[in-house]
C-alpha cells in the first residue's frame, strides 16, 4: 500500500505509525527485521522521495522533507537497535547497506546520497546513547560499531575512487 499510495501526507503517517510502534518495544524492532525488512527495504526504494534524492534536503518541499526524514529515522532506528543491542547486528546493517549499493549501482547516486544519510544518522543516535552511558565497552555494541567504521571507510574509499584522475 505505501509504494501505491498518492498521498504524502497519508506516507507520513503511515511510517510515523510505524516509527511509534517500533520505538515503543525493543521486540518489535527484532519482529520487523525478521518479518518485514526485506520488504520495507524493496518498498522504500519505490519510494519517490529516495529515488529523486539530492545532496541536501532544502532542494525539496516541505512535504518531501518530512517523508525522507520519516524514512531515514526508521532506518536508522532499527540499524541503531540492532548495532547497540544484538550480537552480531551488523549483519542486518551490511545486508542493508549491500542492499542499497547495489541498487545504487542500477539506479544512480540517490541511493548512495540517502546511504551516508543513513550512516550520518546512526552514528549521531550512537553517539547520544553513550553521552548517557559508555554503551562501547558492551560486546555487540563495540563489535557492531567497529564493523560500521569498516562500511564507512569502505564508502570512502569507494567514493574516493571515483573522484581521483587516471594517471597513465
Amino acid at each position: 500500500y505505501l509504494t501505491g499510495c498518492e498521498d504524502t501526507a497519508a506516507r507520513i503517517r503511515i511510517i510515523r505509525d510505524i516509527l511509534d510502534l517500533l520505538d515503543s518495544n525493543a521486540s518489535n524492532i527484532e519482529a520487523f527485521m525478521e518479518y518485514g525488512w526485506n520488504a520495507w527495504l524493496t518498498s522504500s526504494l519505490k519510494l519517490g522521495v529516495l529515488k529523486d534524492k539530492n545532496v541536501k534536503l532544502p532542494n525539496h518541499d516541505n512535504s518531501q522533507r518530512d517523508e525522507l526524514l520519516v524514512v531515514r529515522n526508521l532506518f536508522s532506528l532499527v540499524l541503531c537497535h540492532y548495532l547497540h543491542s544484538v550480537k552480531g547486528g551488523w549483519q542486518q546493517l551490511e545486508e542493508t547497506v549491500n542492499f542499497l549499493v547495489m541498487h545504487s549501482e542500477e539506479g544512480g547516486n540517490s541511493y548512495r546520497f540517502f546511504l551516508r544519510d543513513i550512516y550520518e544518522d546512526v552514528i549521531q543516535n550512537l553517539v547520544d546513547l553513550s553521552a548517557a552511558e559508555n554503551i562501547f565497552i558492551s560486546q555487540p555494541c563495540r563489535d557492531n560499531t567497529l564493523y560500521l567504521w569498516k562500511l564507512i571507510d569502505e564508502m570512502l574509499i569507494s567514493e574516493i575512487d571515483k573522484e581521483l584522475p587516471v594517471l597513465g
